[in-house]
């Protein structure tokens, strides 16, 4: 187990001391990111589906648990759709602009 904090202390040291210099960059460390929670959560799947791991955790424990998840999740998915809504507003103006270059008036 003490791999895996190894590997995430190294993720985080990562992700804090990025050189982020240009559009690719940005969306090379978002990547990165995004990667970075995947494995925890796939991480944390494989805890939770394990009843011989979840054992060990208290019921006090788990109530922390369940509160930290609830505040990353909530605030994950409020980002979710913050940045959804932005994505579909701009293919909307895409899509307009689209469809008014399309259209041609001739006069007769």
């Amino acid at each position: 187990m003490s791999e895996w904090i190894d590997e995430v202390i190294k993720e985080i040291e990562k992700i804090k001391s990025w050189d982020l210099k240009d559009r690719l960059a940005l969306i090379a460390k978002i990547t990165f990111m995004n990667g970075s929670i995947a494995s925890s959560v796939t991480g944390w799947q494989h805890w939770l589906s394990n009843a011989l791991t979840m054992e060990n955790f208290s019921e006090d424990e788990l109530k922390e648990v369940q509160k930290d998840f609830e505040s990353i999740a909530l605030a994950f998915l409020d980002l979710d759709i913050k940045y959804t809504k932005l994505m579909e507003k701009k293919v909307a103006k895409e899509n307009k602009v689209k469809e008014s270059s399309k259209k041609t008036s001739y006069v007769t």
